[in-house]
């Protein structure tokens, strides 16, 4: 059992720093119509965000009109370009060296033509060549070294069975492959796109969220999130139902590596993020009450981080609470729409003021400090008080088959502990509370697969948890610790 224990024993000698600080904020001097729809970044750190803004020939429209505001890597103005007379929205897309790409509008200045086709322009607004185009509908695309890569759903509609991927070169040439999702439906379900854009990964597989839900007359009520790996224009996987009852609200992918973020619809109800590879392979998930309404995910190399209208909470991989930055008082609305850029800085975008605002955040990665004289006593106590907890009460002990979600972890008012379903275990439960010292503070016994503790009773400190299947007179558990903070 040491070797449980050792886990716990590292817990203690953390020390959370946070360092997260607003670094600049560009606020958008103009009539805008939300904020940034895409944005990227170049290797040297500049920025490149496809805004809404007024036209400035036709005053009453926001949406005709493409316009990509470029900053340097401080946060100051670099330029800008704005292409006029388009009769439709569209993003203006990365395209090779020193040049952008858009497709699937009419952007003559004879509107009678409906002309669809894809544009390279020049970073000043130039045209630099006309082509084919592709619809403009697709809803995730990315920058290739031989073009652009889209994925697009055929039409407009709410549901759909199919899914189109593409491929459009620097000689206009464009290939289509179409992907069946017919062997993934369901009976009495519908099948729609989570309107979360898919990922891709190393690997050039495509992960593409979704959502199933009972449909009645034209309308599907969603309540199933899942998603699909896509390579080689062939569906390779689905991800399994453990999901279900969970609608998938967004998505984010690193590196080899794809974070879900999973709610049900009643706000009370535990939230879900499930880190998956780029095979479709669960790694880990865990529950919690974040006690915010989140409104962006983003992983990275070491971090998941939720974004809510007045915070970001940063969580390691295995979903313990690592540390959180609190901006209320910087008048963001609706942020959103994090990303990274090449050496790990957080961006998000946001109004304020009515006006769009960029903002990066600057983070370091906690600390762990050695341990001192002190700390290794605690860690002694705490193996032997795991060594006597074992010879007391079992005759053998599996820690395979138990497995629980602490959350949240630090806890100040409560704690909630969700066992992971798994159809070896029955219950009823007893669950056990120990200080550091070895000292019981806690029992008690519960049904079902979950258990709601309040800590107005605890001090603030670390605190060890057991968790024991009786069913059967079988002996099985699982342990931990978590951390009760001030209030």
């Amino acid at each position: 059992m040491k070797n449980c224990y050792l886990i716990i024993i590292i817990g203690l000698f953390c020390q959370i720093a946070t360092a997260q600080n607003i670094e600049w904020e560009y606020i958008v001097d103009a009539p805008v119509r939300n904020i940034p729809a895409d944005y990227w970044f170049d290797e040297s750190g500049n920025g490149y965000f496809n805004i809404r803004k007024q036209n400035p020939i036709h005053k009453n429209q926001f949406d005709q009109s493409l316009y990509l505001l470029q900053l340097d890597k401080e946060g100051k103005f670099k330029g800008s370009t704005f292409v006029n007379n388009c009769t439709s929205s569209a993003l203006l897309l990365p395209f090779g060296e020193d040049q952008l790409l858009s497709s699937g509008y009419n952007c003559d200045s004879d509107t009678s033509k409906n002309v669809v086709d894809s544009r390279v322009f020049d970073y000043v607004g130039n045209v630099l060549a006309k082509g084919r185009g592709f619809k403009g509908n697709y809803f995730a695309s990315i920058q290739t070294d031989k073009g652009y890569t889209f994925l697009s759903k055929p039409t407009k509609n709410f549901s759909y069975t199919y899914i189109s991927m593409g491929h459009i070169d620097h000689d206009f040439n464009i290939q289509h492959d179409t992907i069946s999702l017919q062997q993934v439906e369901r009976e009495g379900l519908g099948i729609v796109n989570a309107y979360v854009t898919p990922m891709l990964m190393e690997d050039n597989s495509w992960v593409v969220p979704m959502n199933y839900g009972e449909v009645s007359g034209s309308k599907i009520a969603v309540d199933h999130g899942t998603v699909f790996g896509i390579k080689d224009a062939k569906l390779q996987w689905s991800y399994p139902d453990t999901l279900s009852a969970y609608k998938l609200k967004y998505i984010s992918a690193h590196k080899d590596k794809v974070a879900l973020y999973m709610r049900k619809s009643r706000n009370y109800d535990p939230r879900l993020i499930v880190l998956m590879d780029q095979e479709g392979n669960e790694l880990h998930h865990f529950y919690f009450r974040p006690g915010f309404s989140a409104r962006d995910l983003l992983l990275t190399e070491e971090h998941i981080i939720l974004l809510s209208t007045h915070k970001m909470v940063y969580y390691d991989h295995q979903g313990n609470f690592v540390s959180e930055f609190d901006f209320n008082d910087k008048n963001y609305s609706r942020p959103g729409n994090m990303k990274v850029d090449h050496e790990g800085n957080i961006y998000f975008v946001a109004t304020k003021y009515g006006q769009s605002a960029i903002v990066k955040i600057g983070f370091k990665t906690p600390s762990i400090e050695k341990p001192n004289e002190e700390n290794l006593a605690i860690a002694d106590s705490i193996v032997e008080l795991s060594e006597s907890i074992s010879a007391v009460h079992f005759d053998k002990v599996s820690e395979e088959t138990l497995s629980v979600s602490v959350f949240p972890n630090p806890a100040s008012v409560y704690i909630n502990f969700v066992l992971k379903e798994n159809q070896t275990f029955k219950g009823p439960f007893i669950i056990q509370i120990f200080d550091a010292s070895g000292k019981p503070m806690h029992e008690d016994t519960f049904e079902g697969n979950s258990y709601e503790l309040f800590l107005d009773k605890f001090i603030s400190g670390t605190y060890i948890y057991r968790i024991i299947d009786t069913s059967d007179a079988r002996t099985e558990f699982v342990s931990g610790s978590f951390i009760k903070m001030g209030t």
